[in-house]
């Protein structure tokens, strides 16, 4: 009774048939993408989010704080730059709105695909966009949109795919490299 019951929580834990898949809409941004200029101040930049989302539940509150830690996460592997709470003592004013989209019907082919013991393949997509208002130094005003995805894919040849791409890590990476992407072009555009 006891290997059975060690088997069904195996089963349920590690032959779910989903997988997370990102899109890679925009290059992937390593972490050697910045290179150190140690004769050159590090920029001080002011960053505010809004997240906005047509189906999530969860607290656009917790959304916006975990962006901003994304951010500044970025911001330290980045070395270029620091993060200020001071906007009057900042260098670059950087405010970022998020809209995250996800197609209502998803729902239904999944349910349809659970019903089927994943025999029957369903995949859903959700699609980021920033959209973002840069005051540099000078007082000029720059707005970049970065898009990118990423896809659920149910089905039950992904349990094999399962340990290597889980949906939560799928969206992680893709959020984490848009914010890589984001400094990226504020690099390259000699803002920071």
């Amino acid at each position: 009774m006891r290997n059975l019951a060690i088997l069904l929580i195996f089963a349920s834990l590690f032959l779910t048939g989903c997988a997370g898949i990102k899109n890679n809409n925009i290059a992937v941004i390593g972490d050697g993408a910045f290179p150190r200029d140690n004769d050159k101040e590090k920029t001080r930049i002011f960053y505010r989010v809004i997240y906005h989302s047509n189906m999530d539940i969860s607290s656009t509150t917790i959304s916006e704080n975990a962006q901003e830690g994304e951010f500044i996460r970025a911001v330290r592997n980045s070395e270029c730059c620091t993060v200020t709470t001071d906007e009057t003592n900042s260098d670059v004013q950087v405010r970022v709105t998020i809209n995250k989209y996800e197609n209502p019907l998803g729902l239904i082919p999944a349910v349809i695909t659970g019903a089927s013991f994943y025999i029957i393949p369903s995949w859903a997509t959700s699609e980021y966009t920033f959209n973002v208002n840069v005051v540099a130094q000078n007082k000029q005003v720059h707005n970049y949109e970065v898009k990118d995805a990423w896809t659920l894919v149910q089905w039950f040849p992904m349990m094999f795919v399962f340990p290597f791409a889980t949906p939560d890590n799928a969206e992680e990476h893709v959020l984490r490299n848009m914010h890589k992407y984001l400094l990226y072009i504020l690099k390259n555009d000699n803002i920071i």
